[in-house]
């Protein structure tokens, strides 16, 4: 069933990515990982798994080429029979000659994804053209219905493991403890984090990205970043809770996160601009806009970050079937730090939240 799905996946996909090829009039499209010199993270979005040396081609028309380590091949055929496996050749320079894309006049690539070194190798075919290729957004960024269900399964388990977090809470001792709770939960289930967890206790919440220290626990706003990967597709949320008793100051910061995040996610709908969120989150967090940092969210899923970015430069209009996070936080250095993040899936009209965890503050040893 797992096969069939990612098969599923992959062909809709390429499909995607063959129309646009027709609709730009390119012949195909080339991604490339080529060990520590470039890993396209739309080569991973295709085939969910991070190829060491892989070269793939996608004519307009027809089957795939995947060139691959030797010794891979024949698996690589069998988990992808979509494509067409072959050995990485020894000479690049005329690929083409007797391959699939005979009548290749323009290959469009992905700069970030293209070693200078094959470039070059590649320019030497005369009769192919290279055409930079920037405008692949939307290939990665418009989520398929299965897509969006592995992303709301993502979430369901970031979900269930803050749960089992918060009611452990009381034996942890350090920002660690804490973070190393959240990567053995998921491995014991046979998944992995998104990204390494974010434990940031009292003035260390201050720092958005804040790498957990073998320290105690701090009182004061505790930020709790996490995220899994869940059959290739990512989740990320972010709780903040409150270690000791809150004063009324501490009370009115974290309303006033709330309902900034709350106008923000009442916004998100297709055809508002991500400038207007912005915006609206902005105004709803003065006087401490100014203590708002990073940008208010991101596109999300197969990597944790992806394109579109939630802000107000550069502009981007929504569209259905984006997931996105929207992820509002105030920071005052050396004294406190707390963010709210849900991940939403972007419809005609409003938002599906798919992260469930609750937003009312949690206070422990209070």
């Amino acid at each position: 069933r797992i096969k069939q799905t990612l098969h599923m996946f992959i062909a809709k996909k390429i499909k995607r990515i063959q129309q646009f090829l027709t609709e730009n009039r390119h012949d195909g499209l080339v991604l490339v990982n080529d060990g520590h010199e470039s890993n396209d993270d739309l080569l991973y979005h295709l085939l969910h798994k991070v190829l060491e040396r892989g070269l793939l081609i996608i004519p307009k028309r027809g089957r795939p080429l995947l060139y691959a380590i030797p010794f891979e091949v024949n698996q690589l055929a069998k988990t992808y029979p979509l494509l067409r496996v072959e050995p990485w050749p020894a000479d690049f320079a005329h690929i083409f000659t007797h391959t699939i894309m005979e009548s290749v006049h323009t290959l469009a690539f992905r700069p970030t994804g293209l070693p200078f070194s094959l470039w070059k190798k590649l320019q030497k075919n005369p009769d192919v053209l290279l055409i930079e290729w920037n405008d692949d957004n939307h290939i990665i960024s418009i989520k398929e219905p299965e897509e969006i269900q592995l992303l709301r399964e993502a979430c369901h388990y970031t979900d269930r493991c803050f749960r089992a977090l918060i009611l452990s809470w009381k034996s942890f001792r350090t920002e660690t403890d804490a973070a190393r709770f959240i990567e053995t939960w998921f491995t014991e289930r046979g998944l992995e984090s998104s990204f390494p967890p974010i434990i940031a206790s009292g003035p260390h919440a201050a720092d958005p990205h804040h790498e957990p220290e073998a320290t105690p626990l701090l009182p004061g706003f505790c930020v709790i970043d996490m995220g899994v990967r869940f059959k290739g597709y990512c989740s990320d949320m972010t709780r903040t809770i409150f270690i000791g008793r809150p004063t009324a100051s501490d009370l009115a910061r974290y309303r006033l996160l709330f309902n900034a995040q709350t106008l923000a996610l009442n916004k998100v709908q297709a055809g508002i601009d991500t400038a207007t969120i912005d915006d609206t989150c902005r105004r709803a967090l003065s006087p401490l806009n100014k203590e708002c940092i990073h940008s208010l969210g991101h596109g999300l899923g197969t990597a944790v970050h992806e394109w579109p970015r939630i802000s107000a430069n550069p502009s981007t209009i929504l569209e259905p079937g984006m997931v996105i996070t929207i992820e509002p936080g105030i920071y005052r250095p050396g004294s406190y730090g707390l963010r709210l993040e849900d991940d939403v899936v972007v419809e005609e009209s409003g938002v599906t939240i798919l992260t469930k965890t609750t937003k009312r503050l949690i206070r422990i040893g209070s």
